[in-house]
């Protein structure tokens, strides 16, 4: 009988039922219980395969799986440690971040002179582009990727914000999709994108003229299309933004580079920087 074999009572009912459901089935079954070592107090752990031989008779294989079974425990432990600790990290950078960028607040009110303050202003919002791709990994269980749409919106929340513009004179429009890029792009794409709607914030409306700024971030066929567009005045005849005196723009094509990305500009009825590149898997 199983119960002089196995004394466990739960454990051969169980074995009981599987034998019955292969006699009537003809599948082959796997089942891997725990049992209490001899006075030593490890856990033990066997595995028994039953497969049919005839309408009567049940062929069960036994197996001592308990070293597989903590080398197994031990894997799961070791990677909960280090997500434990990459989370930490993404925290101290996002941390670290934010206590420069304090002190550059603080400094700015030492400044007087109006181009100065812009420096610092927008020395500050690159430090938060880079920062909240840190809080965006922090906060997730997925340290491989970004979900790019939420920290866009963030992104971009924040520079409104910054230059202290109203909704009612400057419409955002979001064209973006499920995108999820890796660490490694995403904060290029992020500085990309602080750069380029700082600028169509900045310049695109001049004065008391109201607008709108389209922002596209979408994935086809493995690639990435990040665009910022605008209505507004336009840029000068001739431009070329490899020769822009502009940190923020030759910061764009510096970016674009290290992407391996293309970068098209359109001048027609306003300005439009659109980047493409491969997207790496993640």
């Amino acid at each position: 009988r199983v119960e002089q074999v196995i004394k466990d009572p739960a454990i051969a009912q169980k074995f009981l039922e599987i034998v019955n459901r292969v006699l009537l089935t003809n599948e082959f079954e796997t089942y891997t219980f725990e049992l209490k070592g001899n006075g030593e107090g490890r856990r033990l752990f066997y595995e028994n395969r039953f497969s049919k031989m005839n309408d009567n008779e049940v062929v069960v294989l036994a197996r001592n799986v308990t070293e597989t079974i903590e080398y197994e425990s031990m894997l799961v432990e070791s990677v909960r440690e280090k997500e434990i600790l990459l989370k930490e990290v993404h925290h101290r950078v996002k941390n670290n971040l934010q206590v420069i960028n304090s002190i550059l607040n603080l400094q700015s009110s030492y400044v007087e002179d109006p181009k100065t303050l812009e420096i610092i202003n927008e020395s500050q919002n690159r430090i938060r582009s880079m920062s909240y791709i840190h809080e965006s990994l922090y906060q997730t269980k997925d340290f491989s990727s970004i979900n790019f749409a939420d920290y866009i919106t963030n992104l971009v929340q924040n520079l409104v914000h910054s230059y202290q513009l109203y909704h009612d004179k400057i419409e955002l429009k979001f064209n973006v999709g499920p995108v999820k890029l890796a660490l490694d792009q995403a904060i290029p794409c992020g500085l990309i994108l602080n750069e380029l709607v700082s600028n169509a914030l900045k310049y695109a409306y001049p004065g008391e003229k109201r607008g709108q700024i389209v922002i596209e971030v979408v994935e086809e066929n493995g690639r990435i299309q990040l665009g910022v567009e605008d209505f507004g005045i336009g840029l000068p005849e001739g431009f070329k933004i490899e020769h822009s005196e502009s940190l923020g723009l030759s910061l764009v094509y510096t970016l674009v580079d290290q992407l391996d990305g293309e970068l098209k500009l359109k001048r027609l009825g306003g300005t439009k920087f659109l980047i493409t590149f491969d997207k790496q898997e993640v």
